[in-house]
């Protein structure tokens, strides 16, 4: 059902369905792929509750298709649902980005859900760089980024990229300068691809650094506290 825009900003949250095994597959070689899953569905959670309501309107793009029932069971009602299309990872986020500028938005960001730190207050510091700037990124950790906003589609940071590579953000900007983009970064933040991820993650909430939310601490508690994998 379409759903006019609530507000001039939209964030896109990049979602996949959480079954066992096609979710967290790099964290299989340590965990279980329950346990991939279950650390999948919680960070989602957690970002869903973080970030549902704001000076923006939030919209969850799902894979594959054919699990919307399973998706909408999964997280509930209330919240806008929209299946990703394309082929590989950039054609989907080109897409849902000239979906967003075809609903009107003005400015649009697009985040995954694998950064169990992203909060309001960095959404909308993103939102406001927009305001000046026709490209915003969060880079992170790993050479890649967790947040992509923009003023307008463009194709060139999307096309061709080879990605899960360590100059995926770097070879973004350059992009952008070709593009002729005014672009600012955001702070780095890693996020949980790896089981030094989920360490490194782990220490920094045990420090006070980062505040992980409730379902992402309860379960990093479980595997951590299960496995050989304690630090």
């Amino acid at each position: 059902m379409y759903m006019p825009p609530q507000s001039q900003n939209l964030l896109i949250m990049f979602i996949k369905a959480p079954h066992p095994g096609a979710v967290k597959t790099r964290l299989q070689t340590h965990l279980s792929p329950q346990q991939a899953a279950l650390l999948y569905q919680a960070l989602v959670g957690d970002q869903t509750e973080a970030l549902i309501s704001g000076d923006y309107d939030l919209v969850l793009f799902f894979s594959p298709v054919e699990e919307e029932p399973f998706i909408s069971d999964w997280l509930g009602s209330g919240l806008r649902l929209q299946a990703q299309h394309g082929g590989d990872l950039g054609a989907r986020m080109h897409n849902a980005f000239l979906w967003a500028f075809r609903q009107g938005y003005k400015r649009t960001a697009l985040i995954g859900s694998d950064v169990p730190d992203i909060n309001q207050e960095l959404i909308l510091h993103a939102f406001t760089v927009l305001g000046k700037k026709e490209l915003v990124i969060g880079p992170s950790e790993d050479g890649g980024y967790y947040l992509i906003g923009l003023r307008r589609p463009c194709a060139a940071l999307f096309e061709n990229m080879t990605w899960s590579v360590d100059s995926v953000c770097e070879e973004t900007l350059r992009r952008a300068g070709q593009a002729r983009l005014t672009s600012e970064t955001l702070v780095d933040k890693r996020d949980i691809d790896s089981i030094e991820d989920v360490r490194q993650v782990w220490r920094m909430h045990r420090s006070g650094e980062i505040k992980l939310g409730k379902r992402t601490e309860r379960i990093l508690k479980i595997i951590l506290g299960t496995s050989s994998l304690k630090p």
